[in-house]
């Protein structure tokens, strides 16, 4: 069963028809932007606005910023509920629009009503959103026209698995759009894994690889201070025989000679030691 985008947006639209019906050919006169990141929880981020064209908007009595603002407060959107998951809303303008931007932080998308849903279905992100167009009113009094423009670019927190709808266009692995006039009708369902468990593997291998690369540097540090350790090592002593070792023994060293008493010796008179001879008498 197809269910229409909602409230805010279609009271955006009658807005915009009521202006059509004053001013004859105008086309485009509201801008629907939205930037949605989803985590891998099913939570949202991001932004949503809606622009007025000026020349439009002075058809409903809205002049300047200030009446716009006026419009805004007094629920012209926000009525029912729709617009509640956006806690940070301001007002402003440009040139040619009055512009609505609101903001949200970690939503969880989950009701009926707002403008889009986010589910977590096991390992999987589901992202829909609807519109039932133009009621048959509006479309008589725009008479074809187009009302204005609506676009929502998603981030999903996993590669986009499946698309299905009109409208939606995969961007990227892991990026979506849904494009659309403001008076078409779609339904559409766009498919990502949650991202949560790839994650945690990518970590964990990771983790692994600079693991295994430290024990390899390890090993080669240790290796290469064995193979420095082992070219400077000092050679072996050999034993040394018994011959050798006598014939390296030093010389004794002579005993000192005693000056004095060699001299001593030198100068003492030689005694003859002639033998008597026989026969021979020796003198009275």
């Amino acid at each position: 069963m197809s269910r229409a985008l909602p409230g805010s947006t279609r009271r955006v639209a009658a807005l915009g028809a009521a202006a059509l019906l004053a001013i004859v050919g105008l086309t485009g006169c509201i801008k629907v932007d939205a930037v949605v990141g989803i985590a891998p929880d099913a939570t949202a981020s991001g932004t949503f606005a809606v622009g007025f064209q000026k020349e439009a908007a002075g058809f409903l009595g809205i002049a300047d910023l200030e009446s716009f603002e006026r419009e805004i407060s007094s629920g012209a959107l926000d009525e029912g509920g729709d617009l509640e998951a956006f806690k940070d809303c301001v007002t402003s303008e440009t040139d040619v629009s009055y512009v609505y931007t609101c903001t949200f932080a970690n939503e969880p998308f989950t009701n009926p009503d707002d403008l889009w849903q986010i589910a977590k279905e096991g390992d999987e992100i589901v992202f829909t959103m609807q519109n039932e167009g133009s009621d048959p009113e509006s479309a008589e009094m725009l008479g074809g026209a187009d009302l204005g423009s609506l676009r929502v670019d998603v981030q999903f927190p996993g590669p986009i698995t499946s698309i299905q709808g009109e409208f939606a266009e995969q961007v990227s692995d892991t990026e979506a759009k849904v494009s659309a006039s403001a008076s078409d009708a779609f339904d559409v369902t766009i498919r990502s894994e949650s991202g949560g468990g790839g994650a945690s593997i990518a970590v964990i291998l990771v983790i692994l690889v600079a693991v295994v690369v430290a024990i390899v540097l390890v090993i080669a540090v240790v290796l290469l201070a064995m193979r420095r350790r082992a070219g400077t090592a000092p050679a072996p002593v050999e034993p040394v025989a018994a011959t050798d070792a006598a014939a390296t023994k030093p010389a004794a060293a002579a005993e000192p000679v005693d000056l004095a008493k060699a001299t001593e010796q030198s100068q003492e008179p030689e005694q003859s030691q002639e033998p008597d001879q026989p026969g021979t008498t020796p003198p009275a």
